[in-house]
């Protein structure tokens, strides 16, 4: 997968007006974002909204109240809380005067710490077992159909096949969404892997999106992350249940070259495809 020579952008502003792009777009519909656009702008708005370099985000919460249409959003930001060790951040985003999203944000102060000793604990910070050129690129060829704009002009994935999501069973990706927020304006690395979360539902299904009758778009999603993300790449490895009644849940290791990082989680309603 060639990353293309000009970086794409996922919106445009006006004050509280933010207008997707076309690399914003899903798997579901040309009319609709993909969740990782919607979460890119929450983090990236709740970080400008409290900016202190001692405080890292810790964890984004995320409600798709409805699908999110590629029209022009209003995107509200109201600090709720900035105390000495933890910040919350609530964003509110509206399309034509309906609710889409709510997300909350929490930023954590972080300081120096003398830690016990950790080898034999279960907690030992190690890399990960391999890295993102451990694996094939995907190969755009080998898709039965064109992936949606956000998966061709946003992120770069690397899994153990070059067919990546649209291989059966995808259990193992490292993500790079390396599209810029706004013109010029690069995602902070927690706002990237956030965004890179939202193929949680995607990496952890047991069909191929491209080919299953099923549709399973996560109604929220939920990330937890313990540093400052050492890059934009991020290891995802997801674990997920498919029932009868129709409910479905994926949760996700994240890791980056470093170790651990946190972890990501979604709810499916899961419905046929009409």
């Amino acid at each position: 997968m060639n990353v293309p020579d000009r970086i794409a952008h996922l919106f445009e502003r006006e004050g509280d007006i933010w207008t997707p792009q076309e690399a914003c777009i899903g798997p579901w519909s040309p009319e609709l974002l993909h969740g990782g656009p919607v979460a890119a702008l929450c983090v990236s708005v709740a970080e400008a909204a409290l900016d202190d370099p001692e405080f890292i985000t810790t964890r984004l919460s995320l409600d798709l109240v409805r699908p999110v249409p590629k029209r022009a959003l209003e995107v509200l930001v109201t600090p709720l809380k900035s105390g000495r060790r933890v910040h919350l951040i609530d964003v509110q985003m509206r399309e034509s005067g309906r609710d889409v999203a709510f997300a909350r944000v929490q930023r954590t102060r972080s300081h120096p710490i003398d830690l016990p000793q950790l080898d034999g604990t279960g907690a030992t910070l190690a890399p990960p077992p391999d890295q993102p050129e451990s694996f094939a690129p995907f190969d755009e060829r080998l898709a039965p159909r064109r992936p949606a704009p956000f998966f061709r002009l946003a992120t770069e994935m690397h899994t153990p096949t070059a067919l990546g999501i649209f291989g059966r069973g995808a259990t193992l990706a490292w993500l790079r969404v390396y599209a810029d927020l706004l013109p010029g304006v690069p995602l902070s690395n927690a706002a990237a892997v956030c965004a890179a979360a939202d193929y949680t539902n995607a990496l952890g299904a047991p069909e191929s999106p491209a080919e299953s009758q099923l549709a399973f778009a996560n109604a929220d999603l939920t990330v937890h992350l313990v540093r400052t993300p050492a890059s934009k790449w991020v290891r995802m490895q997801p674990i997920t249940i498919w029932e009868q009644h129709g409910l479905g849940h994926t949760r996700c290791d994240l890791s980056d070259v470093r170790g651990m990082l946190g972890t990501s989680a979604v709810t499916l309603p899961l419905s046929h495809r009409r």
